[in-house]
């Protein structure tokens, strides 16, 4: 991502084309970010999607019933996280959303 918005929304369709993943550091230190809205046909999320994103304070990732995949190290880093809600992850084993991130301060909703 290259831009200034600090409240991103992916959009569902892009060039009449579904948006179904999201690429490797995408949105890597983008320190001004706020907020980040996903669309449910995403699929995959990329290594170090959202690493050092530290004005990031809660993600909530409920919404994605459709992702089976995410990189390592995805919030890597976004030490402004309070509140990170990955329920919805359901195609994703909780072995592997425990492994993506570790910060005690942080609320992990399954």
């Amino acid at each position: 991502y290259i831009g200034i918005d600090i409240d991103i929304i992916i959009p569902a369709k892009y060039d009449g084309l579904y948006v179904t993943s999201i690429g490797d550091s995408a949105f890597y230190n983008f320190i001004g970010l706020t907020s980040i809205e996903i669309p449910n046909s995403v699929t995959s999320i990329g290594v170090s999607f959202l690493s050092s994103c530290r004005g990031l304070t809660s993600i909530d990732l409920s919404p994605l019933s459709s992702v089976t995949s995410i990189g390592n190290n995805f919030l890597n880093g976004c030490t402004g996280l309070t509140s990170i809600d990955l329920s919805g992850l359901n195609n994703v084993n909780r072995k592997t959303k425990n492994s993506r991130y570790y910060q005690k301060k942080t609320k992990l909703l399954y």
